[in-house]
Parts: C-alpha cells; sequence; structure tokens
C-alpha cells in the first residue's frame, strides 16, 4: 500500500479534504497588527486540500473560514506529517443486513486492510444489533476481520448507541495528537437504541470523530441518516457494491488521511461558552476543494 500521511485532530476542528499535493506554506503572523492581536484569541484547526491540479498550492488568502457565522483571519499554514490514527469499526450484525452479510464483511476487510497501518495505527469493533458487543483492542485489522467472519445476523439495529458507546471510549482511549476515526459498515437504520440521531451527533462531535459510512447498499432512511452524520463530523457516505467500487472507496479513505495542514487563525475575544461552534469553510482557488465538519465542540 502507498505510503500515507494522515491529518489529525486538534482543538477546534476537523476540516476533511483527500491531497496528494498540498505545497502549502506557513504565513508571517506579524501581519496581524498588536491592537488587534490584544482583542483575538488564537486558534487551529486542520485542514486537508482536494485539487486536481498537483502543481497547486494552497496559501492563507485561498481560504474563507467562518465560525459561527463570522469570519476568521487566517494567520497561518503549516503541512502535517503522519502520524497514528485511533479507530473503532461498527459492524452491523442485525437481521436488516442479513442478505448482504457476506459482502459487507468483504467490503469491510477491503477497506480496513487497505487503510489501516498495523504499525501505527489502533482501533477495536462494536458489533451491534440489539444490544453492543464490544471488542478489546487489536493490535491489526486483520484480527477484528476474522471476528466479523464468526457472526450471525439477527435482531434489531442500535446504531446510534453503538456510536455513543464508540464516542465515549475514544474520550478516554485516544491519545493527544493521533485522529479519530469512525468506520461504519450498516446500512443506516436504526430501530433499537436509547438515544437519538442528534444525540449521537453530539457525542461525536464532542468525541471529534470523523465517520466514514460504508455499505453495499443503503435505504433511503439510513442514507438520509448517514448523510447528516457524515456531513456533520466531516467524513463521507461511501456506496461500494463490487471490487472496483470498493478499492475506490478504500482509496478515497487513503487520500483523506494522507495530507493535513494545520491553519492558525484568529477570532475576536468573547467568552467562552460550551456547546457546538458551526464551522463554514471555502477554498477561493480553482480546483482546490475542502471538505469541513460542520459543527465542532467549544
Amino acid at each position: 500500500m502507498r505510503h500515507r500521511r494522515t491529518a489529525f485532530l486538534l482543538a477546534c476542528a476537523i476540516l476533511v479534504i483527500g491531497s496528494k499535493r498540498s505545497g502549502a506554506q506557513s504565513s508571517p503572523s506579524s501581519a496581524i497588527p498588536d491592537t488587534a492581536r490584544s482583542n483575538s484569541l488564537d486558534s487551529h484547526l486542520v485542514l486537508i486540500a482536494e485539487t486536481k491540479d498537483s502543481s497547486s498550492e494552497l496559501a492563507p488568502s485561498d481560504l474563507e473560514i467562518r465560525v459561527d457565522g463570522s469570519p476568521v483571519v487566517v494567520t497561518g499554514l503549516k503541512k502535517l506529517g503522519r502520524v497514528p490514527v485511533r479507530y473503532c469499526v461498527l459492524f452491523d450484525i442485525s437481521g436488516s443486513e442479513r442478505g448482504k452479510f457476506r459482502a459487507q464483511v468483504f467490503l469491510a476487510a477491503t477497506v480496513l486492510s487497505q487503510v489501516i497501518s498495523a504499525d501505527t495505527d489502533r482501533g477495536w469493533a462494536d458489533l451491534f444489533s440489539d444490544e453492543v458487543q464490544e471488542t478489546t483492542e487489536a493490535e491489526t485489522p486483520q484480527e477484528i476481520i476474522g471476528l466479523l467472519r464468526q457472526q450471525s445476523p439477527n435482531g434489531g439495529t442500535s446504531l446510534y448507541d453503538a456510536m455513543a458507546r464508540c464516542s465515549e471510549r475514544m474520550q478516554r482511549a485516544a491519545a493527544e495528537g493521533e485522529q479519530r476515526v469512525m468506520f461504519v459498515f450498516s446500512d443506516g437504520d436504526d430501530d433499537a437504541s436509547r438515544i437519538t440521531q442528534k444525540q449521537a451527533g453530539e457525542l461525536l462531535i464532542g468525541a471529534g470523530i470523523r465517520v466514514y459510512a460504508l455499505a453495499t447498499e443503503f435505504g433511503q432512511r439510513g442514507k438520509r441518516i448517514f448523510e447528516t452524520l457524515c456531513r456533520l463530523t466531516g467524513g463521507r457516505l461511501l456506496l461500494a457494491d463490487d471490487k472496483g467500487s470498493m478499492k475506490h472507496a478504500g482509496d478515497r479513505i487513503v487520500d483523506d488521511l494522507i495530507s493535513g495542514v494545520e491553519v492558525s487563525y484568529t477570532t475576536p475575544a468573547r467568552k467562552p461558552k460550551s456547546g457546538m461552534s458551526k464551522i463554514q469553510a471555502k477554498c477561493r482557488a480553482k480546483g482546490i476543494a475542502v471538505l469541513a465538519a460542520e459543527e465542532v465542540q467549544r
């Protein structure tokens, strides 16, 4: 598998972009007058740029970022190197998966083998039907894949409860600087959870997790659910129903993980409030797109 570099979670946001180039350079912070500094707060987030032109370079002036509707001043960019990934695999073993279960296991095996590095990345699995069964931490993705092959689908679907369990453990287990990623293999239709979709989303944001939802087919309701949660966390919904599209899904995730740019910015000084902040990120440069988490924990 080709060399990969991953972006990591910093305090304010995860903005995901799948770049193979990104020649971003640091911008001098001295451009901000001292008088403005005394009335502002310094913050950071992570960007990854998706570009069709490998010769393009991302500059601070290319970015337009708003936090809770207010524009911020981008003061610098710094390219990031490869950092470990802490991941959880949510795998649906409910009765609704019965007809496509083997294909879902094959999809998980293909993507996890392609994306996860046994040398640096660590994770576990949450298997869910009516209840959530959580595994110990695995040293390799093959340990999780072997367990998936032993399952038999049955019962209801407690997707949101599984997301809650993963979020709680991620808060405890992930080290500073590790990227936090959730891989969900499910059709997305929940009928057994004790919490709501909104509550699950808040827990994911609080834990700083990016969601990748993958399936060989999605129901209409499940697709809407995953579209919302992936957009909220800066992840992706990926439909993969044959070997070619499964490999493409893995390639897409690898591209999201290989490049990161730390963005420094300033906001007007305000009294901190608890809750969520809404993030909007755009790139003015032609041929460069950004994928951003829509909400982050303050």
